[in-house]
């Protein structure tokens, strides 16, 4: 039965406080880079207002993957620096407690917030892409109605549809001579001439339609045995493309369908979302030697060095994935080898730090002639 001793409640506390602090400054960062930046593509029309916190929040959960890893190296960093520098490692030394006692609270937090990656990167990641990839396409539709400007053509979707009308009132938002063009994605084109539109919007749901009137409704290719031509009085049209109707790509694909795919692109993008908790264990167990500093020295003095290693580690991986996805790295050796890199150089560090590892060096010259 695992003995939990007051060492391991106070190095994990004193770890998880560097690590809320670390993880809410990076956070903060974040939000308020996102929120500017959807702020200014709602000011230029790009967005609707009403969708900005929303993407926010979705940008904040696809953040967090890049977070995580930085934020758990640079916790470990600090704390054991701290420790270090205030000679409270040196005195846990003298004292009898020997490495595993010193190292297992940081790896508790490391394979607790592990764990959390994988749940973020494998399971929840590809649905919150998804979201994301609906909220900029029915945003994009939106966004041009909010801010239309009348008299000139506006693609939507992704150029999968069109939008026209000649005249526009500013107080009533009314439309007149309205022009409307869907293809979808099973190649069926349909455009609805009206003479008169107006914007509505369900107190509900929030959900926005275009309500046309007396116009006529095409549907199909002319000549063909499906063409149909229908005059309306009034026709209700959604100002969203339904979920069936948005292209996802690998990047909002399932974990189970990347693993049923058999191309290099599906493998690419499988081993990046494996490589997210990969990378918070391994990042932590480099850590733990690289924050060793002497005494009383400053407790920053080595978060360059955590840095530079955090940005070779994920520049790797992003150039391994590439060569993955383009078939230069076979499909079984992954980005595990990149992964593989680090971990021994982890332990090679830590191996080096409690002795069990001594490079000899040369003798010297005149040594070897005596």
């Amino acid at each position: 039965m695992l003995r939990v001793s007051i060492i391991d409640i106070y190095l994990f506390r004193e770890c998880a406080k560097s690590w809320v602090s670390v993880a809410g400054v990076l956070i903060v960062l974040t939000l308020g880079v996102g929120f500017a930046r959807f702020i200014a593509s709602a000011a230029a029309g790009e967005l609707p207002g009403s969708t900005v916190m929303t993407i926010v929040g979705f940008s904040l959960l696809q953040n967090l993957e890049i977070i995580l890893p930085i934020s758990l190296l640079l916790a470990v960093m600090l704390t054991v620096g701290r420790l270090c520098s205030d000679n409270e490692m040196a005195a846990m030394t003298a004292g009898g407690v020997g490495p595993r006692t010193l190292y297992r609270p940081f790896l508790l937090l490391a394979g607790l917030l592990t764990l959390g990656a994988a749940l973020l990167s494998v399971q929840l990641g590809p649905g919150v892409e998804r979201q994301m990839s609906l909220l900029k396409e029915r945003g994009d539709v939106l966004a041009t109605l909010e801010s239309f400007d009348p008299g000139r053509f506006h693609t939507l979707m992704s150029g999968r549809a069109a939008f026209y009308a000649e005249r526009s009132e500013a107080t009533t938002g009314e439309m007149a001579d309205v022009f409307i063009r869907v293809k979808s994605q099973n190649a069926q084109e349909t455009v609805v001439l009206a003479d008169h539109a107006v914007r509505q919007s369900d107190p509900d749901s929030g959900r926005q339609t275009l309500v046309l009137w007396s116009g006529w409704r095409y549907e199909g290719i002319p000549g063909q045995p499906d063409f149909r031509i229908t005059r309306f009085s009034e026709h209700g049209v959604h100002m969203a493309p339904p979920q069936n109707e948005v292209s996802f790509g690998l990047e909002e694909a399932e974990t189970a369908e990347l693993l049923a795919a058999d191309s290099p692109e599906a493998a690419a993008e499988l081993h990046l979302r494996l490589s997210v908790p990969l990378s918070v264990f391994i990042l932590a167990l480099l850590a733990l030697p690289l924050g060793y500093l002497p005494p009383r020295s400053s407790r920053y003095g080595k978060l360059v060095i955590g840095i530079l290693v955090y940005v070779v580690y994920a520049n790797l991986l992003r150039l391994g994935a590439v060569y993955l996805s383009d078939g230069v790295i076979p499909a079984w050796l992954g980005l595990w080898w990149v992964h593989l890199v680090f971990a021994g150089l982890a332990l090679v560090l830590i191996a080096r730090r409690e002795g069990r590892l001594r490079f000899r060096r040369p003798a010297a010259v005149g040594a070897a002639s005596a």
